[in-house]
């Protein structure tokens, strides 16, 4: 364990996760784990990074998960939906659909359904940095005036141990 944490370097970094691919009009990459695993950790995430009260992007966006039996062959399915005023039904139109599918390795796969390049590059960057164990929220999204500022700031405020 020592050695994939850099053998005790106070400074070490780890190294960059490589970008999902398009592959078909889909982005797709694998992480070793379950689906159920995987989803455990981007859903945790999400919720502390985007999603959640003081996350980014909860006034704009909101999270659907469909998460199948350990049994079942079914994936688990992730959308990430535009979010409505309407208290009662807030969530609007899925923008973007990542499916994890697998066993011992989880394969994911992103459809874009209604973000432009710069969001979808911004949300699949960060859903596959927790699928593969990162626990940051990540960089702001680059010269993307729409998409909400903070999530370094709330970084560096919430790096108390997260269970």
């Amino acid at each position: 364990m020592a050695a994939a944490a850099g053998v005790g370097s106070c400074g070490a970094t780890m190294p960059p996760i490589a970008a999902p691919k398009l592959v078909g009009g889909a982005l797709a990459t694998e992480i070793v784990g379950r689906p159920e695993d995987i989803y455990q950790r981007i859903a945790r995430h999400a919720q502390r990074c985007w999603f959640g009260p003081f996350g980014s992007l909860h006034k704009q966006y909101m999270m659907h998960a469909d998460v199948p039996p350990p049994n079942s062959s079914s994936p688990v399915t992730i959308t990430i939906h535009r979010r409505l005023a309407d208290d009662r039904r807030p969530w609007g139109a899925g923008l973007l659909r990542l499916e994890l599918t697998g066993q011992s390795t989880t394969s994911l796969a992103f459809a874009n359904i209604g973000l432009d390049p710069v969001r979808q590059d911004y949300l699949t960057a960060g859903l596959t940095r927790w699928a593969n164990g990162r626990d940051d929220c990540g960089p702001e999204p680059p010269g993307n005036a729409a998409l909400p500022t903070g999530t370094a700031a709330r970084d560096k405020a919430s790096d108390a141990p997260r269970r």
